[in-house]
Order: structure tokens, then sequence, then C-alpha cells
């Protein structure tokens, strides 16, 4: 049953992965048109209006991804015991500090993994899956082979 919820849940996440992803285009292409259709001047009253309108709207889509994508992460992480980095330690004048792993999401107000430590982590992950499974298989076709040549000569 939970291998089953398990792709259940992969599968909905793949599918609303996608969904934002093709958000974020749809928002690209809603103010392009809204530039041309109304014939905003960059830098007027009105297209900064319009830009900030479609840059809250992209950085909420672009949060839901980051969210989305590092619950991933450390859930894959955390399930093949593979180390994720640390939250930085934000100095004392400063609630919130950026590193090369984690960075901050103003419109969720939390850290998540940057395309850095998303690119280390699946790295990590891989190679654990594979330390784990590569014996496995050298001796699942050692066993194969054996197999077939005993049933080959049996036929015989």
């Amino acid at each position: 049953m939970s291998l089953l919820k398990s792709i259940l849940r992969w599968r909905d996440e793949r599918h609303l992965l996608a969904q934002l992803q093709f958000g974020l285009e749809e928002i690209d292409a809603k103010f392009i048109e809204r530039v041309k259709k109304e014939k905003l001047q960059r830098g007027s009253d009105a297209w900064r209006d319009a830009y900030f309108d479609y840059d809250s709207h992209r950085q909420l889509w672009e949060a839901d991804i980051d969210q989305l994508q590092t619950q991933r992460y450390v859930r894959r992480a955390k399930a093949w015991e593979v180390p994720i980095p640390p939250h930085p330690v934000p100095a004392p004048d400063s609630p919130v500090c950026d590193d090369e792993f984690w960075s901050w999401s103003q419109p969720h107000g939390r850290y998540y993994l940057t395309y850095k430590a998303q690119a280390v982590l699946r790295r990590d992950i891989y190679a654990e899956i594979e330390m784990r499974y590569k014996p496995w298989l050298a001796w699942m076709a050692i066993t194969f082979s054996a197999l077939s040549l005993i049933i080959a000569l049996i036929r015989l």
C-alpha cells in the first residue's frame, strides 16, 4: 500500500510541478500581451504598475515551485540517508541570510534549496543508490548467467 501511495504522490507532484512551470510561461505571455495591448512605455507609471503585478505573480509561482522541489529533494535525501546542507545562520542584525545552498523566499518567508544544492543532493542521492545496488546487480547478473547455463546444459 505504501508503494502505491508513494507512486501516486510522485505522479501528483510531477503534475503540479508541470502546471506551475506552464503557469510561469502564461504569466510571461500575459505581461507581454498587456504591454503590447496597452502600448506601455518602459519607465512610465502604468508600465511600473504592470511590471509590479507581473513580478509579484511570478515570485509567488517561483516560490511554489521552489517549495515543491525542496520538499522532494529533502524527502529523498532523508530516505537515502544523505546529509542535507545546514540552513544558513543569519547575522544578529539581519533576520535572513542566503548562502550557496539555501536562499530566502520572500513570498513564503522560508528557506529553499538553491539550484546548486539541488544538484549536489541529486548527485549524492544517485551515488548512494548506485553504491547500495551495484554489488547486488553484479551478483544477479552472475546468478542469471549461471542459471541460464545450467538450463542450457539440461536441455542438451
